[in-house]
């Protein structure tokens, strides 16, 4: 219904997005509890519209995904439990980071290609493509960011890469966006 009332307003193609604030507790009610609001945004015009990328720290459930450790010697193995709670038990020198799919779905005649990393041949499937070229795999190699699972070929997306995720339109927690002059951080 509001929806309908702004896109008479503004008009429909300057709709930018629905953003979704998910609350701390939800109003009670007889069905569903009302657990989140919503902001619609528009544009005056929205082919003129200036956008900058506004980003947020990653979430620890995000920072839990890089779950293996490259070590100085370059050896490479999977976190103990007890550098998960505590990362400053790791070695010096030590490198976080996840093993990420280097593949996608589609048959792409010049990357659905065979590559031979570490003495053995990788493939991605009759109906997938690498995610890059022959040439950009050879980059990868050099960089030490493929790495070898059973039966495929991995990206290791280090920890540190970047330590940001791009904010969307869900927002789940803002009741920590205000921060006091007090703090430290600021």
């Amino acid at each position: 219904m509001v929806r309908s009332l702004m896109d008479e307003v503004f008009g429909s193609e300057n709709f930018v997005s629905s953003i979704t604030i998910a609350k701390t507790s939800g109003v009670q009610a007889v069905a569903l509890a009302s657990t989140a609001d919503f902001i619609l945004w528009y544009a005056k015009d929205a082919a003129a519209l200036k956008y900058r990328q506004l980003y947020i720290a990653r979430s620890d459930i995000a920072e839990a995904r890089y779950d293996q450790v490259l070590l100085r010697d370059g050896t490479t193995r999977a976190l103990t439990p007890a550098e998960r709670t505590d990362p400053s038990a790791l070695p010096e020198g030590a490198m976080r980071y996840q093993l990420d799919n280097l593949t996608s779905d589609e048959f792409r005649p010049d990357t659905t290609v065979s590559y031979e990393f570490d003495g053995r041949t990788f493939h991605p499937g009759s109906r997938a493509h690498w995610k890059t070229t022959t040439a950009g795999l050879d980059r990868l190699t050099i960089a030490g960011r493929l790495q070898a699972a059973r039966t495929s070929l991995r990206y290791r997306r280090f920890q540190t890469d970047f330590p940001a995720r791009e904010l969307n339109n869900v927002w789940m927690d803002i009741s920590g966006s205000v921060q006091s002059r007090s703090d430290p951080k600021m």
